[in-house]
Parts: C-alpha cells; structure tokens; sequence
C-alpha cells in the first residue's frame, strides 16, 4: 500500500487536473482557450507588394460606394470583434446560447446588406467573392449554429478590413494576418474553401486585377 503521502499527493493532482479541465469550459477559461489557438494558428505576413497593388486597384463604381464599402466593412469588423474574437466565441459553443442572436443581426444587418449589393461591382472582382464568402460563412454558421464557421467568417472579414479596404486597427484589435482571403491568398484562402472549388461562378481564384 502506498504511504499516506503519496496518495494525498494522488488526490490533489486528479482534482487540479479536474478543475483545471472545468474551467478551460468556463467563459474565463474559453476565452483563453481561443486566444492560445489564435496564437498557435498564426505567425504569417501578408505579402506587403500585393497589399499595394490591391489598394492602387480597389475601387467601386462610384468613389463615394467604395468609401461607403469601406465604413461597412470596418462596422461589420468591429461587430464580428465583439461576436467571436478576444474569446467571446465560446459563447456559441452553446447551440442555445443567446450570443447567437449578434449573428442574426449581423445578417439582418444595413451594413451586410449593402456588401452583399456592392460585391458584385467592386474591383478587382476577388474582393466582392471574398465579401461573398464572408456571407456565406456567416449563415451557414447561423443556419448550422456552429462556431467554427462563424471564426472562418470573422477571419475573413478581419483580412479585409486591414489588409485591403482599411489597413487601420480597430480600438482594441491586433494585426494578426490570416491569409483567409482569396484577394492577397487566391485559391489556398478559407474564402475560396467557403465558396467551393475554383473557377466557380465564372470568376478565377485569384482574382488578380
């Protein structure tokens, strides 16, 4: 039989490891669990000769839709920010939880319903599929209440934010690079998975302009 010792010492370890457990499933715990996959996730930089041409190239039908576009994409940014980055996404882990409410109104939203409008007419015509990914994502994850998806529809629209209409921070924001649009990554971005094998819908991958 094992001294007393050892099977106190036994005892303790099996309930940290146990409570350790516990609160990696707490929102505290959640919103660590998400922030140390962001880390192990990333690392990458953006191609920073490609950012320039898209900025040079980026335009609308009108100036006045492009700024529009641009003021919509950092509004819907923002609001996917407080829905599923710095933690909050385990919030959606729970089918039932009213977090997913925020992504309704994401969808539901003035902001998203004038992306969806001005896609097909923004240049180069990559930026409007990745706009039309980002929408996609975001209602199958809605539709399907699943978190996951709604984290590929936050790091799409993050991409597109900063390193293609905005280039500013976000209050509170960081400059991780995804690679997740097909505009600055072509047919390897999570936009271009969302959206299914390339060449659909008659536009290349790339995107190039």
């Amino acid at each position: 039989m094992a001294p007393w010792w050892r099977r106190v010492t036994a005892g303790l370890t099996v309930a940290v490891l146990a409570g350790a457990v516990a609160w990696l499933f707490t929102p505290a715990g959640g919103a660590w669990r998400e922030a140390a996959l962001a880390v192990l996730g990333g690392g990458r930089e953006p191609d920073a000769e490609r950012i320039q041409a898209i900025s040079q190239s980026l335009a609308a039908a009108t100036p006045e839709e492009l700024e529009r576009a641009e003021k919509n994409v950092r509004a819907v940014h923002e609001r996917m920010n407080q829905i599923a980055g710095w933690g909050h996404l385990s919030l959606l882990r729970d089918r039932q939880s009213p977090a997913w409410d925020a992504v309704r109104e994401v969808l539901e939203g003035d902001a998203l319903r004038f992306l969806r409008d001005v896609a097909p007419r923004l240049t180069p015509a990559s930026v409007g599929r990745d706009l039309q990914a980002f929408a996609k994502a975001l209602e199958e994850g809605y539709a399907r209440r699943d978190a996951d998806r709604v984290r590929v529809a936050h790091r799409i629209v993050h991409d597109l934010d900063y390193f293609v209409f905005n280039h500013e921070t976000v209050p509170g924001g960081d400059r991780h690079y995804w690679g997740a649009t097909i505009t600055l990554e072509g047919e390897d971005a999570l936009a271009q998975e969302v959206l299914g094998p390339a060449g659909e819908a008659g536009t290349p991958a790339g995107g190039r302009p």
